[in-house]
C-alpha cells in the first residue's frame, strides 16, 4: 500500500470544517482518482461524520467511482512526447472541476524520481489520461508527465526516463497554476507526521529523522500554508536537510524556481494551463532558509517580505502603529511607533529600504523634515517580527513671498533694487523684459 496522510490529520482537518466552519458534511468530498481509499480513513471518517462523500480509483463499499470531466483539460505548456508511450489527453474529475475550493493535503516524504512529493505532485492523482495502445499505463505515464518533471535519472524494470536540467520546462508548475486545481486551493497542508524516504510504504515505511529538532525520532509535524510554492520550499529544506533522505537530489528546486517566476521563468516556458491565452502569474514565494540549524526565512530574519516560518506556539507581536497617518504635510512631522505588544525592539528606516536588527534603532518621536519613506519592524525574543510597516510622508515647504528693497514706481535716476527671502539659501532667478522667469533665467547675486 502507497504512503497516505494520516487518518488522525484527515479526520482533524473534517473536524475543523464541519465543526468550526460550518460547513456541512454532505458538501465535503475527500477523494483520490489514483488509489482506493483504505478502510483506515474511510471507516473512522464516516462514522464522525456520515454525510461525506468519498471518491477513489474504482468506488465500492461505500466509496463512489470518479468521474471525467471531458471539458476540464489540462493544456501542458509542451507537447509531452518524451516519455514512451505519454503524449495523451489529460482531462480532470468532476469532483474538481466541480468544487468551490480544495484543501490540498500532501505527506512529508522522498520520491525516486522527482526527488520529493508534496502537495504539488499530489494532483499526479488527480489527473486522468489513458493511452488506447497500452491501457495498463498509469494516468500520469499516459500523459506523458514524468519525463519533464525528473529531477536526476530514473530507470524502473520496464521504463525510464532521464533527469532534467535546471532552467526547464516542469509539467507540476502547470499542476499548481490550473485554475480547478492550485489556483483553487484554499489551504496547502504537509502531513509530516510520519515522514517517509519515498512514495512506496512497500519499499519504505516511515522512518526516524536523525536531524535536528527530530533527534531520532518521528518527524511529528504538521506544516501549513495558503502559499503552494512557499510550503514546498520550506519542506524541500527540511528534506533535503534529512541525511536519510537519500533521493533528494538533483534539480528539485526547478519547478519551484519556474512556479515562483511563471509570469517570466528561467526556461522561457509560456504556462497557460487552461489554454485560454492567458499567462500564469508568480504561485508564490521561493526561498531557502539560512541554515538547518536556525531555519529562518527573510521575514523571521526581518530582511525582506519572503517566506516566515512560525513555530506552533509561536507569539506575535502584531501590526505597529504610526501616529501620523501618512500623506503630504507643509511643515516637519514628529512620528511615533506605536505596538500594543511592551518592551518590544523597534528598527527603522527612512530612505524606502527594509529595515532588520541592524537599522536604526527607534527611541521616540521620529522627526520627518524632507520627503521619505518610513519603514519600520519590530523584535521581541519569543516572538516573531512584526510586519513591516511602511508610511510616505511628503513635506511639502514654501519658500514664501519674496520681497524686493525698492517698491516698483517712477525714478528720476536708475536704482539698484535687491530681492529679499526670509528663507535661506534660495535660488533666485529673475528676468528685466516682462517675461515669466523660470530656472534657465539669470540667476540673482547679490
Amino acid at each position: 500500500m502507497r504512503t497516505i496522510a494520516s487518518p488522525q490529520l484527515i479526520l482533524a482537518v473534517l473536524t475543523q470544517l464541519v465543526e468550526n466552519a460550518r460547513v456541512p458534511d454532505s458538501c465535503i468530498i475527500v477523494y483520490d482518482n489514483s488509489r482506493l481509499i483504505p478502510a483506515m480513513i474511510y471507516d473512522r471518517c464516516i462514522e464522525a461524520y456520515p454525510g461525506l462523500r468519498f471518491i477513489d480509483k474504482t468506488g465500492g463499499e461505500g466509496r463512489e467511482m470518479f468521474k471525467t470531466d471531458s471539458s476540464a483539460v489540462m493544456e501542458w505548456a509542451e507537447d509531452l512526447v518524451l516519455e514512451q508511450g505519454g503524449g495523451n489527453p489529460t482531462f480532470l474529475p468532476e469532483c474538481v472541476s466541480k468544487a468551490d475550493y480544495l484543501i490540498n493535503i500532501g505527506v512529508l516524504k522522498g520520491h525516486t524520481l522527482t526527488g520529493i512529493t508534496l502537495c504539488a505532485k499530489n494532483h499526479v492523482g488527480t489527473i486522468i489520461s489513458s493511452n488506447p495502445e497500452e491501457p495498463k499505463l498509469s494516468p500520469p505515464r499516459a500523459a506523458g508527465f514524468h519525463a519533464y518533471a525528473a529531477v536526476h535519472d530514473f530507470e524502473a524494470p520496464t521504463w525510464g526516463v532521464a533527469g532534467r536540467e535546471m532552467g526547464t520546462y516542469n509539467t507540476l508548475v502547470d499542476l499548481m497554476g490550473h485554475k480547478y486545481l492550485g489556483e483553487n486551493t484554499m489551504l496547502f497542508i504537509i502531513d509530516g507526521l510520519y515522514a517517509s524516504k519515498l512514495q512506496q510504504a512497500n519499499e519504505s515505511k516511515p522512518n526516524h529523522w536523525v536531524s535536528e529538532p527530530f533527534n531520532n525520532d518521528w518527524t511529528s509535524s504538521i506544516f501549513i500554508s495558503q502559499d503552494n510554492v512557499a510550503i514546498e520550499s520550506v519542506c524541500l529544506d527540511f528534506l533535503r536537510s534529512e541525511p536519510t533522505q537519500i533521493y533528494v537530489y538533483g534539480t528539485v528546486d526547478n519547478y519551484l524556481h519556474e512556479a515562483a517566476l511563471a509570469h517570466d521563468p528561467p526556461s522561457g516556458t509560456y504556462y497557460d494551463p487552461e489554454g485560454d491565452g492567458t499567462r500564469l502569474g508568480s504561485l508564490g514565494v521561493h526561498e531557502h532558509w539560512n541554515n538547518a540549524s536556525d531555519k529562518q526565512y527573510s521575514r523571521n530574519l526581518g530582511t525582506g517580505e519572503g517566506i516566515e516560518l512560525l513555530p506552533l506556539g509561536t507569539k506575535y507581536i502584531g501590526k505597529l502603529r504610526l501616529s501620523v497617518p501618512p500623506g503630504t504635510y507643509e511643515d516637519s512631522v514628529v512620528v511615533d511607533i506605536q505596538s500594543d505588544v511592551e518592551d518590544v525592539n523597534i528598527h527603522y528606516t527612512l530612505d524606502g529600504s527594509s529595515p532588520d536588527q541592524s537599522s536604526s534603532v527607534y527611541a521616540g518621536g521620529i522627526t520627518i523634515s524632507d520627503n521619505s519613506v518610513l519603514n519600520a519592524i519590530a523584535y521581541k525574543d519569543g516572538y516573531a517580527p512584526s510586519a513591516m510597516i511602511s508610511g510616505l510622508y511628503v513635506i511639502t515647504k514654501y519658500i514664501g513671498e519674496l520681497r524686493l528693497s525698492v517698491p516698483p514706481g517712477t525714478y528720476d535716476d536708475s536704482v539698484a533694487v535687491e530681492i529679499l527671502s526670509e528663507v535661506e539659501d534660495v535660488n533666485i532667478h529673475y528676468t528685466l523684459d516682462a517675461a515669466i522667469p523660470d530656472q534657465s533665467s539669470t540667476g540673482y547675486t547679490e
